[in-house]
C-alpha cells in the first residue's frame, strides 16, 4: 500500500482512538514504574527516523536489547544494519498482510511485560489505537506524541505536545527511564577517493517537497565540475526513483560530466560502503542524510519544509546545512501537518536556496577533505566491507 493509501487508513481510526483513549484513562489501573524493565517502541516509517533513533541509543548508553521495536517489513535490513535484535515487522503490501500482521504482533507482545509501549509515529490515530489495544491486554504505560497540549495521567498515559519537541528530544523523552550501559562506538580508518561524490537527489513520496528541484541539482554538478572536471558523481536512490534520477543524468551526460546513475543497484549494506569512501554526499532531508550523520560523512544537506535543528545537527562538523531559515519553516513535523501551505505549494524555501548560494560550502567541503577518514560504522556491518586502511 502507498502512503497515500495508509494515511486514508490512518483517518479512519479518528473516533475509534478517541473511544479507546477514554476507556483507557478511566479504567487502566496505574502501573509502578520499575528501572530494568523492557519497552516497546513503535516507529513504522522512516528511515532517517530509525536511524537517529539507533544513534541516540548508542550516544545515550542504552540497551537495544532491552527494546522491542515494531516498524515495517521493508525496514527488516536496517534493523539489521543498526543493531535492533529484538524486531517485529508489519508488511504493508496489502491489507490482508496488514492486518494479519497487526494481530500477530499484538499476540508476541502480549506474551511479556514491558514497562511503557512508546508510540513514535506522531499523530498517528491508527497506531496509537494500537498502543492501547495491546496495553488493555498487557499492563504498560503509554506514551505518545500528539497536536495539542501535552497531558499526563499518573502511570498510565503522557501525551506529549509534537509541537513542542523536536525529533531528537522525541526519542530522549521515550527512553529517559532505561537503564543506560556502557557502549563502545565502533569506528575504523577510510580511504578517501578524493574525486569521488555521492548525490541523493530523492526524498520519499511522504513529502515529495523535501525534494530540491532537479534544475538547481543540474545548476550545482555543473559548477562543481567546472571546478574540478575530474570529480565523478554516482547518483543514488531506490528502484522507484531511478527514472527520475535519470532525466538529471541524462542532461548531464550530454555536458560531458561523469555521472552514474546508481538508483536501485545498491542494497542498504552496498550503499553505507559506497558512502564511507566518498569525499563528498550531497543530499535532501531523507534516509541517506541520517546514515550519513550517522557514520559522520562529509555531508552537504539541503533543507526546505525541514530543518537541521529537528534532528540536532546544527553544530557537526563534518555537515554543512544550506537552509534560507524562512519564518515558515519547518512545516513538516508529523503525518497531519499542513505543509508547504503558507507558500501555496511553491515551496519557496527550495526556490529561493540557489545553487549559487550553496557552492562554497560544497567546495569547503571538498578542499577540506583528507586522504583518510574516521568513521563510524553501523553495528551490522563488518569491516572487511569496508575499504578501510
Amino acid at each position: 500500500m502507498s502512503s497515500a493509501n495508509l494515511i486514508n487508513i490512518d483517518r479512519l481510526f479518528f473516533l475509534p482512538n478517541k473511544l479507546l483513549r477514554f476507556l483507557f484513562i478511566i479504567l487502566k489501573s496505574s502501573k509502578k514504574r520499575e528501572k530494568e524493565s523492557r519497552i516497546v517502541i513503535i516507529k513504522l516509517m522512516g528511515i532517517g527516523s530509525l536511524t537517529l533513533l539507533s544513534s541516540m541509543c548508542e550516544k545515550e548508553g542504552i540497551d537495544k536489547n532491552k527494546i522491542t521495536l515494531i516498524t515495517f517489513h521493508t525496514n527488516q535490513d536496517l534493523c539489521l544494519l543498526l543493531g535492533f535484535p529484538n524486531a517485529l515487522f508489519i508488511r504493508h503490501s496489502n491489507l490482508f498482510y496488514f492486518l494479519y500482521d497487526c494481530i500477530y504482533v499484538a499476540t508476541r507482545i502480549s506474551e511479556h511485560s514491558f514497562l511503557q509501549i512508546i508510540n513514535y509515529e506522531r499523530c498517528s490515530f491508527a497506531v496509537s489505537s494500537f498502543c492501547f489495544c495491546i496495553a488493555f491486554v498487557r499492563p504498560s504505560m503509554v506514551l505518545c506524541f500528539e497536536d495539542g497540549e501535552s497531558k499526563f495521567y499518573g502511570n498510565r498515559l503522557e501525551i506529549y505536545s509534537v509541537d513542542q519537541l523536536t525529533t531528537e528530544k522525541m526519542f530522549s523523552v521515550g527512553v529517559e527511564d532505561i537503564s543506560r550501559v556502557g557502549i563502545k562506538v565502533r569506528t575504523v580508518p577510510i580511504r578517501i577517493e578524493m574525486n569521488k561524490v555521492v548525490v541523493n537527489c530523492n526524498a520519499s513520496n511522504y513529502l515529495l517537497a523535501r525534494r530540491y528541484p532537479a534544475k538547481n541539482f543540474i545548476k550545482l554538478i555543473e559548477i562543481l565540475h567546472s571546478a574540478n572536471p575530474d570529480l565523478r558523481f554516482l547518483f543514488t536512490g531506490s528502484i522507484q526513483e531511478r527514472s527520475y534520477v535519470e532525466e538529471i543524468i541524462n542532461v548531464l551526460s550530454q555536458k560531458k560530466i561523469s555521472v552514474q546513475n546508481m538508483a536501485g543497484k545498491w542494497n542498504l549494506h552496498e550503499f553505507c560502503q559506497e558512502l564511507s569512501n566518498c569525499n563528498l554526499f550531497i543530499t535532501c532531508d531523507s534516509g541517506p542524510l541520517h546514515l550519513a550523520a550517522y557514520m559522520e560523512i562529509s555531508t552537504l544537506a539541503l533543507w526546505g519544509p525541514t530543518q537541521p535543528y529537528q534532528f540536532g545537527y546544527e553544530n557537526l562538523s563534518f555537515l554543512k546545512n544550506c537552509t534560507m531559515k524562512m519564518n515558515c519553516a519547518p512545516c513538516l513535523n508529523h503525518l497531519y501537518s499542513s505543509a508547504t501551505k503558507f507558500c501555496k505549494g511553491k515551496i519557496t524555501c527550495f526556490a529561493t536556496l540557489s545553487p549559487e548560494h550553496i557552492i562554497k560550502d560544497a567546495m569547503d567541503l571538498l578542499s577540506d577533505s583528507k586522504n583518510i577518514r574516521i568513521i563510524k560504522f553501523p553495528h551490522g556491518m563488518v569491516t572487511r566491507q569496508l575499504n578501510n586502511v
